[in-house]
């Protein structure tokens, strides 16, 4: 899934809750003035709820220049009607979300600019006074400040949470793969020591035999009695190849199955 979409469907209840407001605040200008507004407080608002559901989060320029365009249709609309200020409200909430602290903070110091000279210049007259109102206006700017500021903590914190843990993942699979590798090595070693020792041990012992053999060969004619003894000492020879190779054999069947215990230990 995309980051835009995953962006998306994270503020659907915030988009969802900014569309309320825009359709409230264009109900209570038409029951205010007893009838519709202009076209361009109709355009303007409907122009803005349908760029909520474009908000780029896949490039920061993209991201700008959206809020750049957001800003101004609000500011247009703000200088005829002051409900419209809700607008930068949104706008606030979006910023906080889209970039960085410092970034989101300077969007949302030009956006208050724009609504408190909205507030002085354009309307200077109504049931409050404009200084009530503004302080109005700075409490909901610090108010979304510090609620969306907190829900774009919460996703950084989260996503640095999963990228953690799809490293922990990656190395714990370099792990499990270097653990296999050394394994098979170890036993590669094993089964060459073990090679080695045949070689030594049962060569030497076949040798002897064999010197034997050809010695008692050599006796048989000539000094019988002795051939006895060489036999002797042949049969002794091969009795302890055959207990050497038993051994070694022993330990080779021992080797294989521990590295398949540690084999299924790994795959399980």
């Amino acid at each position: 899934m995309s980051m835009q979409t995953t962006f998306r469907r994270e503020n659907l209840s915030l988009t969802l809750g900014a569309q309320a407001i825009i359709c409230l605040a264009v109900v209570h200008i038409v029951f205010q003035r007893g009838s519709a507004p202009g076209p361009f407080l109709l355009v303007a608002p409907l122009l803005f709820s349908l760029l909520l559901w474009r908000m780029p989060t896949d490039n920061v320029w993209r991201a700008h220049r959206y809020l750049t365009l957001q800003g101004v249709l609000t500011f247009l609309s703000l200088t005829q009607e002051f409900l419209f200020v809700y607008l930068f409200l949104i706008l606030s909430g979006e910023a906080m979300l889209l970039f960085e602290r410092r970034t989101s903070l300077i969007w949302n110091g030009i956006f208050l600019f724009l609504a408190l000279l909205a507030n002085f210049h354009f309307h200077p007259q109504g049931a409050l006074e404009p200084a009530s109102r503004a302080i109005m206006i700075i409490a909901g700017f610090i108010l979304s400040v510090i609620l969306c500021g907190g829900i774009a903590r919460v996703r950084q914190d989260r996503n640095e949470i999963n990228r953690l843990l799809a490293q922990l993942s990656e190395a714990h699979r370099h792990l499990q793969e270097h653990t296999r590798q050394s394994e098979f090595l170890a036993a590669s070693e094993e089964r060459n020591r073990l090679a080695r020792e045949l070689n030594h041990t049962l060569g030497h012992m076949m040798t002897v035999a064999i010197v034997q053999v050809e010695g008692a060969s050599l006796l048989v004619e000539k000094e019988p009695g002795r051939v006895a003894a060489n036999l002797k000492i042949v049969h002794e020879h091969l009795t302890a190849g055959l207990s050497e190779l038993r051994r070694i054999s022993k330990q080779i069947g021992t080797s294989n199955r521990e590295a398949g215990d540690h084999s299924l230990a790994h795959k399980g």
